[in-house]
């Protein structure tokens, strides 16, 4: 016989299952199409949530809160032993998986989404923690501070994932090329900038 979930375990496994319908149909899915994709009776949700806003809201609050994909797998040791450029091509290939479904998250949820808050930008901030000490590393290969190479390359994952009409969607290979060499050929390549602390 399984035993019975606890009422958060139900509200995680609802959370799961609805995820792809709600990113999909955005605030215009249903309560009746939730309760579909989550396999239950639509008092199952009213039960768990209360409302069809409530189980909407829940989902925009756990997937912000989820652990960056990177971090997980630099401190895995993922990157141990790659070359500068098969560890940007990692931070890449997860971070541009994990920031897509967050910008989908806000073209279609955004209006439930609460203003970040002091704490929510500094943990975005600390996210990038992992990836400095994995870049640094490379140290010697970079023409910029390690934290500063870091930050430099989540920006290009973010401009280039974004799927709402605004950056340009780029491979991780292109991500990287950019990242490590830049868009001028080496003929036409001016003095690198002088490097601010």
């Amino acid at each position: 016989m399984t035993p019975r979930m606890s009422s958060e375990q139900r509200r995680e496994q609802i959370l799961d299952a609805v995820l792809e319908v709600a990113l999909e149909r955005g605030l215009a899915v249903t309560s009746k199409e939730l309760a579909a994709a989550a396999g239950v009776a639509e008092g199952t949700l009213y039960k768990a949530f209360g409302d069809k806003e409530s189980l909407l809201r829940a989902l925009v609050a756990r997937e912000g809160r989820r652990d960056d994909a990177v971090g997980q797998w630099i401190r895995a040791g993922g990157a141990e032993g790659t070359s500068l450029e098969e560890l940007a091509a990692g931070i890449a290939e997860l971070a541009i998986l994990q920031y897509r479904q967050q910008f989908r998250m806000l073209q279609m949820l955004g209006s439930l989404m609460q203003q970040p808050s002091h704490e929510d930008i500094a943990e975005f901030d600390r996210m990038l923690e992992p990836w400095i000490e994995a870049l640094d590393a490379h140290r010697g290969r970079l023409g910029v501070p390690t934290a500063r190479a870091a930050a430099m390359l989540r920006m290009l994952v973010i401009a280039a994932c974004h799927d709402g009409g605004w950056g340009i969607p780029m491979t991780p290979a292109e991500i990287v090329h950019v990242f490590l060499h830049g868009v001028a050929s080496r003929a036409h390549a001016p003095a690198a900038p002088a490097v601010v602390a």
